[in-house]
């Protein structure tokens, strides 16, 4: 499936100084250890987050199977209760509550009906949901939600379906049941056949009949990518939902290429991504698709793959080079996408290219490879926050974490030694913004204990979440 940051095109944006002056800010005191626990936030962008199980527990819960088993569905009775915390602007957590309740989801094609399990707040004024023990999933439906908080969707792989604010415990179907005339099984049964006949050893394809929807900023429509109207093969296409009309229709697919929704510019045009599904290291494309279907492909620089797109239209980007490097420890040389720097930028309406702001910072060669591990606008689009891994000492792995206030252009230097934190432990591609100068993030290291199941001592993984506040300097 396509994401957005999967988007990579091929040089460098040139002309724009890499190397502004440098600001420290002074942090130590400004990051909070949440006592060592692994918490989670419950939805992107929102100051609410709950303790999730560390592995240690999920091992014992799952009686010491294997690390790919089924993990467990409902916490035990004997394990801690689950707690929600909203997050303060100064870092402080305080218990909330959440309004539990049941939504019943009449699966027509099974004729059998589901009973999904979830939770509401209020934060800031705002309906959040969840399900109602977010670190188990009862079953296989996720949550989409509108900006407003007044809409939000349950889905799965066999459908979507629509909880409006006022109404959230009435679950309404949006998606149309059938697609030329035919339900999801039997559009299974023809993929398989026809990925068979391609000489691809499968016992059954499975149909994704909206895939990671998401609302349009204003709340009104919703698009998706779904594999239900494919062709020769396994392919994703593009649809919309319009809530205002109640009717959906496919924006934009075909052929054997994957599409994917990057991100909403604004309440009528996205950026979508196509790439071959055959041919990984073909270029991919990305198109400005507006809500009735028209597109036109952006003219990326080479090099440029989106990261994170703002409803303002702002992008924060990363520039790559390709180029034949060996990976870590692996033998030989691969083609990889090396970063060279990250950004943002707007699009030109006129051009369709991407103009960067001013803001761009190189990351230094020797990080290379597989230097870049996240990039990020917090809500407003002030400020970025980005992360790679360099060689230290003749070892790869010690992480880097930079915040730049682009209003001024200026980095915010963060020492994670002097806050405390081990850079080798850590996990930069868990850094999520909370609100719009608070950041989350985690560190991980191993630990050891005794398998009673498996007879023996098993190295497990530890994580720690911090939260830090953005100030001083800004």
């Amino acid at each position: 499936m396509l994401t957005g940051c999967s988007f990579v095109a091929a040089a460098i944006i040139a002309g724009v100084t890499l190397f502004p002056q440098r600001e420290k800010a002074a942090i130590s005191a400004s990051w909070v250890l949440l006592n060592g626990e692994n918490h989670l936030l419950v939805t992107e962008g929102i100051p609410l987050i709950f303790p999730a199980l560390q592995e240690s527990d999920r091992r014992k819960i799952r009686g010491g199977v294997l690390e790919n088993a089924l993990r467990p569905i409902r916490r035990p009775a004997d394990f801690s209760e689950l707690k929600f915390y909203e997050v303060s602007p100064e870092n402080k957590l305080k218990p909330v509550a959440p309004r539990r309740f049941s939504i019943t989801i009449e699966d027509e094609e099974d004729g059998v009906s589901h009973t999904v399990q979830l939770a509401s707040f209020k934060v800031k004024g705002k309906t959040v949901l969840s399900p109602a023990d977010p670190d188990f999933k009862e079953t296989s439906y996720k949550i989409a939600s509108s900006s407003d908080g007044k809409n939000h969707v349950v889905w799965n792989m066999g459908g979507m379906w629509l909880l409006e604010e006022g109404n959230l415990e009435k679950a309404r179907k949006i998606s149309s049941e059938l697609h030329n005339n035919k339900i999801r099984r039997q559009l299974e049964q023809e993929l398989t056949e026809i990925q068979q006949a391609r000489g691809i050893d499968t016992a059954w394809e499975m149909i994704e009949w909206n895939y990671n929807p998401r609302f349009s900023p204003d709340g009104t429509k919703i698009v998706y990518s779904t594999n239900r109207d494919f062709e020769t093969r396994d392919s994703m296409s593009v649809w919309i939902f319009d809530l205002e009309t109640n009717t959906e229709k496919r924006l934009f697919g075909g052929g054997r290429y994957d599409y994917g929704v990057i991100g909403w510019l604004n309440d009528e045009q996205m950026l979508v991504g196509k790439s071959d599904g055959e041919d990984i290291f073909a270029r991919a494309q990305v198109y400005l698709v507006d809500a009735r279907g028209n597109k036109k492909e952006v003219i990326f620089p080479d090099g440029i793959g989106l990261q994170t797109i703002l409803p303002n239209g702002v992008v924060a980007y990363v520039s790559y080079v390709i180029q034949y490097v060996p990976y870590l420890e692996m033998e030989g040389a691969y083609p990889m996408a090396v970063a060279t720097a990250v950004g943002i930028g707007t699009i030109d309406p006129k051009t369709l290219t991407i103009v960067p702001k001013g803001v761009e910072r190189a990351l230094p060669a020797e990080a290379a490879p597989a230097t870049f591990k996240k990039v990020s606008l917090n809500p407003s689009g002030t400020t970025l926050a980005y992360s790679y891994s360099e060689t230290r000492d003749g070892r790869y792995g010690y992480n880097i974490l930079k915040i730049v206030d682009i209003i001024r252009n200026k980095d915010l230097e963060i020492d994670l030694e002097k806050a405390g934190i081990d850079p080798w432990e850590l996990l930069s591609h868990t850094l999520r913004w909370i609100s719009d100068d608070q950041i989350l993030i985690h560190t991980m290291r191993g630990e050891r204990y005794f398998d009673a199941s498996a007879d023996t001592y098993v190295q497990t993984p530890v994580f720690s979440t911090w939260l830090h506040k953005l100030g001083g300097t800004r």
